[in-house]
């Protein structure tokens, strides 16, 4: 797998600039010289999310999980893996109100890096919505642990308290935080 530091460096500075058209032209003649590469693919996928057009990111995001690493390795000091295209992907079914396929992808992130607060977090929220309230209220436990000063997190696991599918192990699970 060959990385090009130029091409990431220029995804970089479009994707800060916001201009999601010149992204998705860009990434779109990444994969052209580099089919393997699934950062340019993620942002593909991303670029498509930002233009409101989530129908075809799933295949871009698809064809990035296909060809990234299985498990995390290190590339330029970061770690590389399929488990933030699996996180996108999520969001990307979200969009689409796919809560079920959400649900499936959120996990996968969680599987890959399990150490990712917000897949946790998000993996909560699509479990919550589909009214899977110990789903929800396990995946908020997970993020708030992994980070603890994440304020999504921790009000998503405070709603659980009160509202719909409160837990009763809710308040033993806050003292054991402090």
């Amino acid at each position: 797998m060959e990385y090009k530091l130029d091409r990431l460096l220029q995804a970089a500075k479009l994707e800060k600039e916001g201009d999601w058209n010149k992204m998705l032209d860009f990434c779109k003649a990444w994969v052209e010289v580099e089919p393997l590469n699934c950062i340019a693919w993620q942002g593909i996928g991303d670029s498509y999310r930002k233009l409101a057009q989530p129908e075809n990111a799933i295949p871009a995001y698809k064809k990035g999980i296909e060809v990234a690493p299985p498990q995390p390795v290190e590339f330029l000091g970061r770690t590389l893996s399929s488990a933030p295209i699996w996180y996108q992907l999520g969001h990307a079914f979200c969009d689409l109100n796919q809560l079920d396929k959400a649900t499936d992808a959120f996990k996968e992130a969680t599987r890959i890096e399990p150490g990712e607060a917000c897949s946790w977090n998000d993996l909560g929220v699509v479990c919550r919505a589909r009214n899977d309230y110990s789903g929800a209220f396990d995946a908020f436990k997970q993020a708030v642990t992994l980070d603890p000063s994440n304020i999504n997190s921790l009000k998503n696991l405070e709603a659980m308290r009160s509202g719909p599918g409160c837990l009763n192990s809710f308040p033993r699970f806050i003292s054991g935080l402090r």
